[in-house]
């Protein structure tokens, strides 16, 4: 993630702050696509239907990256 919570990872210039698809997410998350989706059906990462799609708010991939802190001894 950036320098102050809720920003971008650096190099993820295209990622916009609001509703992410699979590959914002993944972009964000630093992951694959494929990883995304079994998080999501796994229910391990949180995410709103709009319609058919699935979209991920920053909040959702920002408590999923929190809740998997490993913190250090």
């Amino acid at each position: 993630m950036g320098a102050d919570r809720g920003d971008p990872p650096s190099g993820a210039d295209s990622i916009q702050p609001g509703l992410h698809d699979w590959e914002s997410a993944a972009l964000w998350l630093g992951v694959s696509p494929r990883l995304v989706r079994e998080l999501w059906a796994k229910r391990r990462l949180g995410g709103v239907k709009v319609g058919r799609c699935v979209r991920f708010r920053d909040q959702d991939l920002d408590d999923f990256i929190e809740r998997n802190r490993v913190d250090p001894h």
